[in-house]
C-alpha cells in the first residue's frame, strides 16, 4: 500500500530505487500509454537509483485510479490539502 511519495504542490513520486533502470522505463512506459499520466523519470541522488514522477497536473487522474485501491486505513496519506484539488474530495 506504501510505495510512493507525495510531493506538496509539486506531484507525485513512486519510490523506484531497487529496480533497474530498464524495469523503471518500462514500468513509466506503461502508465503513460495505458493511463496518460506524463510520468517521466527522477534521479534519486543515488548513482543508478531512479523514481517515476506524476506531474501534479496529472494527480486527479492518478487519484481516480489508485482510490478504489486504497485500504481504508491507508488513505490518511493522501493529504486533505490535496485531494480537494483532485476534485475527488475526502477518501474516506
Amino acid at each position: 500500500m506504501d510505495d510512493g511519495t507525495l510531493i506538496q504542490n509539486a506531484g507525485f513520486k513512486f519510490c523506484t530505487d531497487s529496480y533497474t533502470i530498464e524495469d523503471v522505463k518500462f514500468l513509466s512506459y506503461l502508465l503513460n500509454t495505458k493511463f496518460d499520466l506524463k510520468t517521466c523519470l527522477h534521479t534519486n541522488g543515488k548513482e543508478g537509483q531512479y523514481r517515476i514522477y506524476v506531474p501534479k497536473s496529472k494527480l486527479n487522474e492518478l487519484f481516480t485510479l489508485i482510490s478504489p485501491h486504497i485500504h481504508q486505513s491507508m488513505k490518511y496519506k493522501i493529504n486533505s490539502e490535496v485531494v480537494p484539488q483532485s476534485g475527488l474530495g475526502p477518501l474516506t
